[in-house]
């Protein structure tokens, strides 16, 4: 897991992007997103599931981001078509709820690199991202469309986005009646692993054609199974 790649590697979908690019600007929106879904079999130790949540999760986190570096071509944003490169060491953002419902997020950087108990205390020491006091933050509550032609033809918005934001999105909805989550963020991939059950954990993969076809997204969450299993 230490032979991070020195070099930017080609995303999977170095041409095919153009297509989705024409679609975004035509007015359509991206492609329609899709996901896959596999099961990994947890060890023993991981019966206990409303003990476990934190331990899961984070074993996720370490499972995603070896998987990345396995992948590195599916290290990529995708803003309106155009592939954007994640850069090294592997991140991931999870999604956390608190108390209030509210969610927080925690940007996990070379968590294949920690422990999990490492991964557990930044995942609880998360912190809520705002810049409400820059001027730009300003500008998008007085002026929004404004703003929005401002940090999209500038390139503002993209620099930010992967400044905060990781290439793979991580949320645990930890509800035991909600069988199924899916639904893909505009930018990056998203992994939702569900509650264990009998030692299997479900895990809902989805991402849109702007990355890479099915195929190669599909060796990347096999990746995930294994390396959890």
């Amino acid at each position: 897991m230490k032979n991070e790649i020195s070099i930017k590697p080609y995303p999977i979908s170095y041409r095919g992007s153009e297509y989705a690019r024409h679609v975004w600007f035509s007015g359509y929106g991206v492609p329609r997103g899709v996901f896959l879904r596999t099961t990994a079999q947890l060890p023993p130790e991981f019966t206990d599931q409303h003990k476990q949540l934190w331990r899961i999760l984070a074993k996720v986190c370490r499972a995603a981001s070896a998987a990345i570096l396995e992948h590195p071509r599916l290290n990529y944003y995708t803003f309106w078509g155009k592939p954007v490169w994640g850069g090294q060491p592997p991140r991931v953002n999870a999604i956390i709820e608190n108390e209030d419902f509210s969610c927080d997020m925690a940007l996990i950087e070379a968590a294949h690199e920690k422990d999990e108990e490492t991964i557990i205390r930044e995942l609880q020491d998360r912190s809520n991202i705002s810049d409400h006091g820059k001027p730009l933050s300003q500008l998008e509550r007085r002026m929004p469309l404004l703003h929005f032609f401002i940090e999209r033809f500038t390139g503002v918005y993209e620099r930010k986005y992967c400044s905060i934001y990781a290439p793979l999105w991580i949320s645990m909805v930890g509800l035991s009646e909600i069988e199924d989550v899916a639904y893909t963020p505009a930018h990056s991939m998203a992994l939702y692993p569900s509650l264990q059950k009998d030692g299997e954990l479900r895990l809902t993969l989805c991402f849109n054609h702007q990355l890479a076809n099915a195929r190669p997204v599909g060796r990347f969450l096999i990746a995930i199974k294994k390396i959890l299993e």
